[in-house]
């Protein structure tokens, strides 16, 4: 089972890495999404943002998050200004705090639910287009399909709130080249 934060860390890892060879961010991040709908950072590579943590709850109101699930499509901001951003996205106001000015996010999708978030982020503004919100969604779908492709996954409930849990096989993962 894919439950603990080593494992998670090395799956998501590997995507993180091939990732990072065709976009170019300075935080890449992957979001888990409970079916109570509680957000908790699962995998985070890159500068780190003050009151971000791996396994510790954030806020999804006022978050891109909220908006891609929302929508079911990718998401992005820029903000020059911490004004600007918090009249978009109030939640996202610590990572403008820690130097990032643009991020971009896709949804995580099993089946009909948003099980997650892959979101990158930069210091530089507008670094995201329309064509790596494509690459990004084609990664997405590859860790999507990583996870489904594995036996049915369970809902399990924790002290934290109910979530997915996918059993990883071997054959779960290809690799060209």
């Amino acid at each position: 089972m894919i439950n603990s934060s080593s494992e998670i860390g090395l799956v998501y890892g590997l995507f993180a890495h091939e990732a990072a060879q065709l976009i170019k961010f300075d935080q890449i991040g992957i979001t888990r999404r409970s079916v109570d709908g509680e957000l908790t950072p699962e995998y985070a590579e890159g500068m780190t943002v003050p009151g971000w943590r791996l396994g510790l709850q954030s806020v999804y109101a006022g978050s891109i998050e909220e908006r891609i699930e929302a929508t079911r499509q990718p998401q992005r901001w820029r903000a020059d200004s911490l004004e600007e951003l918090f009249a978009q996205f109030p939640a996202e106001t610590p990572a403008f705090e820690a130097g990032i000015r643009s991020m971009l996010g896709v949804p995580l999708i099993y089946a009909a639910d948003v099980i997650g978030f892959l979101t990158v982020a930069s210091l530089k503004a507008d670094l995201f287009q329309d064509d790596t919100a494509r690459l990004l969604g084609l990664i997405a779908g590859q860790i999507s399909g990583t996870l489904t492709s594995s036996p049915p996954p369970k809902r399990v409930k924790s002290g934290t709130g109910v979530w997915w849990t996918f059993q990883l096989t071997p054959s779960s993962f290809t690799r060209n080249g």
